[in-house]
């Protein structure tokens, strides 16, 4: 597989680089899917996701694109990562409990509507949890393997 990231500077920075190039269109496709359209059956299983699924998922990934987006861009280290993600994550969140003006004309915007959101929930801070962690765990994991791919 070529390395997408062409400014990567060794083989665990082109190996985090290829990883997070390849998860982030599938979350984005992900939250999309979750959040603006009909929840039709899975064409291969004939079933309906788990409600679970259908209510967590979107935030889960969302939450995990932020780590990755932040690990990728700015090449911070991983803890640094885990915490200013979850800082994100968390003041977004808090500032659904706010609606000016302002704020609610920008969250009329599709696109911005997937980073601002528009309710609290507590179980989305949960999900953020969550996905900051298992996203942290990968990085983790792809920049302690010791294989390097051709």
């Amino acid at each position: 597989m070529p390395t997408i990231w062409t400014g990567c500077s060794s083989p665990q920075e082109r190996r985090r680089a290829d990883g997070y190039c390849t998860a982030q269109p599938a979350g984005l496709y992900s939250d999309y899917c979750n959040h603006h359209r009909p929840r039709p059956a899975c064409p291969p299983c004939s079933t309906i996701p788990p409600s679970w699924y259908v209510t967590y998922a979107g935030d889960f990934l969302w939450a995990t694109l932020v780590f990755f987006l932040y690990a990728l861009l700015f090449r911070f280290p991983t803890k640094f990562c885990f915490c200013i993600a979850l800082v994100t994550a968390y003041l977004i969140e808090i500032s659904q409990l706010f609606h000016p003006a302002w704020l609610d004309y920008l969250r009329s915007i599709r696109l911005l509507s997937f980073v601002l959101g528009f309710g609290f929930l507590w179980s989305d801070l949960i999900a953020y949890t969550l996905g900051i962690s298992l996203a942290a765990g990968i990085d983790r994991l792809l920049l302690n393997s010791k294989k390097m791919q051709p």
